[in-house]
């Protein structure tokens, strides 16, 4: 999940920075995700095929299934620093208001965030890096851009370059941290909002989304001798492999329906 990072100085020890891009799972996390997937194929081969045979075919679906949900991980991450860089422009912003410089604001940020959310959080363990290399005299804008970069996030690169362009022309530090919560919360306000409006539909939607495979069960236990016929043989693999593809492209495409950017 972190990449360590050696300082080239002496006497300072191993920095800690994440590529929000990628995520890289724990031990733990892949047996998860492993067990998982069986889960999933041996079900969709009770389902759809009764083959001891068909199960090998479902080996690919834990590389895929695992891919899925570290993109999902990774998107939550960034998600998370997201919502959190807008408490950090704010404790930035009473910082300098109380007439803090933005270094100082930094480890007074950092100080306030890792009271709200500890030690673990995604955003503190980049302000602890931050304040430690706002120690070594690293330019404080440097390190939002390379935040900036490594987050892949518009709202911060835009934050950084307005940072970096007022830090050269001694512009108004407090209404340019001032104007970035406004704006990040006027989006983060919408996007909740949104989600919960949708909450509903997610919640029909997976509903349907269980239906057809509770309707091949049903079948398969109180009318038994309607199914033996699409099982074990290749006219019947052939019906119920079309049955599983248009089932797949149909969660595929309530995903995306249901996958509104703001």
């Amino acid at each position: 999940m972190w990449n360590n990072k050696k300082q080239k100085k002496a006497g300072t020890s191993p920095e800690l920075k994440a590529d929000y891009e990628t995520y890289c799972p724990e031990r733990r996390e892949i047996f998860r995700w492993v067990l998982e997937s069986i889960g999933i194929a041996a079900g969709l081969n009770l389902l759809f095929y009764r083959s001891a045979a068909a199960s090998v075919l479902w080996l690919p679906l834990a590389w895929f299934w695992i891919r899925r949900r570290k993109k999902q991980a990774a998107l939550k991450r960034k998600q998370e620093l997201y919502y959190h860089f807008r408490d950090l422009t704010a404790a930035m912003q009473f910082a300098v208001c109380a007439g803090y410089s933005l270094e100082n604001a930094v480890r007074e940020a950092y100080r306030d965030l890792r009271q709200t959310y500890g030690e673990k959080d995604v955003l503190v363990r980049e302000l602890k890096f931050m304040k430690n290399q706002i120690a070594l005299s690293i330019p404080v804008e440097q390190l939002f851009m390379d935040l900036a970069a490594r987050s892949g996030l518009e709202d911060i690169r835009m934050f950084a370059n307005v940072l970096t362009i007022s830090k050269r022309t001694g512009g108004n530090m407090e209404a340019v941290l001032k104007n970035t919560w406004r704006i990040l919360s006027g989006k983060i306000d919408t996007e909740r909002e949104i989600a919960s409006s949708i909450a509903s539909r997610k919640y029909e939607q997976t509903i349907m989304n269980v239906i057809p495979l509770g309707i091949i069960l049903y079948i398969q236990i109180s009318f038994p001798e309607f199914m033996d016929v699409l099982y074990g043989n290749l006219l019947g693999v052939s019906v119920m492999t079309v049955c599983l593809g248009i089932y797949l492209a149909a969660l595929g495409i309530g995903q995306r329906i249901m996958r509104i950017e703001v």
